[in-house]
């Protein structure tokens, strides 16, 4: 009887794994619209915000905008102030290299402000950069980790 009820137990966490792994993965299908304005509505990202588009993207990151499906993101246009939301939907064939780009442009983001200004260098230095299928997020924020949440 107790080998019977073990077994059950260990196909009942094995079922209940499953169907969280399917229900994680549904989730990949992110809505850049409706995060957007959950961002833009609850954290502040500076004054002087500009909206970006592919094309901005694409020129600050270096990425072919053929590449892009969709972006959404803010960056300040104070020199002053490091802290943007930038999300990619790239083309799937894509993805790994768009990560990789911008992974890279992070690294660079954080030197140039480590010279710069103290206080902004500690924000750029928690950045977030992930990869959730084909999106990638690149966020600087004091408000990092709860706008990943989001994202997930």
């Amino acid at each position: 009887m107790k080998k019977v009820l073990c077994i059950c137990v260990i196909v009942l966490v094995l079922i209940f794994s499953y169907l969280f792994y399917l229900k994680k993965d549904t989730n990949a299908n992110i809505n850049l619209d409706e995060i957007k304005t959950v961002i833009d509505k609850n954290y502040y990202f500076g004054n002087e915000l500009k909206d970006l588009t592919i094309d901005d993207v694409s020129l600050m990151f270096g990425i072919n905008s053929d590449d892009i499906e969709k972006c959404i993101g803010k960056r300040s246009v104070l020199s002053t102030t490091s802290s943007m939301y930038v999300i990619v939907e790239a083309k799937s064939e894509n993805s790994d290299k768009i990560y990789s780009i911008i992974n890279e442009y992070g690294y660079k983001y954080e030197e140039k402000w480590k010279n710069y200004l103290a206080s902004e260098y500690f924000i750029v230095s928690q950045r977030k950069v992930g990869k959730i299928k084909n999106y990638i997020y690149f966020i600087v924020s004091d408000y990092s980790d709860e706008i990943v949440d989001i994202i997930k």
